[in-house]
């Protein structure tokens, strides 16, 4: 069995307002034009594959796409001032001019005998800022070629012109994706003897390739990974699973979040706090049972 499929979409998120806590922050905000962002436009072009081969003993899927993305929606972090006079990071939405998205999926798995199966997935995602400047990205890179060249006593059309000139983001990639993630799968199935019960294995194991923190593409994920194998028997009402997950022992982070370090005070040009960083890790390797039943 053969099937090929292509398809192209057009999609739009809508223009929203932000908002502030304070007058002062109220137009801060409104001079670094953060109180509004515009709406962004995605056009999807893919095409893919849906095959079986032997008797369908084998599947075979392939899909490739591309994604040029205008004006995207993007969160980043601002400190705002309460009416306590207390900061506190609050999440923004900027658009960013233009970003490229390249992509390969596949998929397959094999019926190898009637107590065998493997499978696999494999995807890789090329995802670029092809047009944006940033004023933090400015700052971070304004040593590069020798001089530094922000004053913080910048009108609001010299800030621009700094960030247009030293701000370039176009090839970093996206924060928070892979640029490969695949993984592997079997499972083995039999009755137990000359009994009532089955038993089965399964093991499971996925990878995943660093992720950026941020749109600067310094603090980053590194590669993570997850094995997980599960062996168990049941019968028609019954079923016993014994497990380990995280069989590795996996122990780096799985998400870096960008936010503000309040404990320092504000030690940088902008004269804000600066910069911290929020760490999610996975549970440690765990063993258990589990026993379900039906009634």
């Amino acid at each position: 069995m053969r099937m090929l499929r292509k398809e192209i979409s057009r999609g739009f998120n809508t223009r929203y307002y932000e908002a502030t806590t304070t007058a002062a922050a109220f137009e801060s905000a409104a001079q670094a034009g953060e109180l509004t962002f515009g709406e962004e436009e995605a056009w999807t072009y893919e095409v893919g594959a849906k095959t079986t081969w032997f008797e369908k003993r084998v599947l075979l899927n392939v899909a490739a796409y591309y994604v040029d993305w205008k004006q995207q929606q993007l969160t980043s972090t601002r400190s705002i001032d309460q009416t306590t006079g207390v900061p506190f990071p609050a999440s923004i939405i900027q658009n960013v001019g233009k970003t490229e998205v390249k992509g390969l999926e596949l998929e397959a798995s094999w019926r190898a005998t009637d107590r065998l199966s493997i499978s696999g997935t494999l995807a890789y995602t090329d995802a670029t800022f092809k047009e944006f400047s940033d004023l933090q990205q400015a700052l971070l890179f304004d040593f590069e070629d020798g001089t530094i060249d922000y004053r913080p006593n910048f009108t609001a059309s010299q800030v621009n012109a700094f960030v247009e000139r030293e701000g370039s983001l176009a090839g970093n990639r996206l924060p928070l994706v892979s640029e490969w993630q695949y993984s592997l799968s079997t499972a083995w199935k039999d009755r137990l003897a000359n009994t009532r019960w089955d038993w089965f294995a399964r093991a499971d194991y996925r990878v995943e390739s660093s992720r950026f923190a941020q749109i600067h593409n310094l603090a980053e994920t590194g590669d993570t990974e997850n094995l997980g194998i599960r062996v168990g028997v049941r019968n028609d009402s019954l079923s016993i699973t014994g497990w380990v997950s995280n069989v590795t022992d996996q122990k780096g982070p799985t998400v870096i979040t960008r936010g503000r370090d309040y404990t320092t005070g504000t030690r940088t040009l902008l004269r804000e706090n600066v910069r911290g960083f929020q760490y999610v890790v996975p549970r440690g390797r765990q063993v258990g049972i589990s026993v379900t039943m039906d009634f």
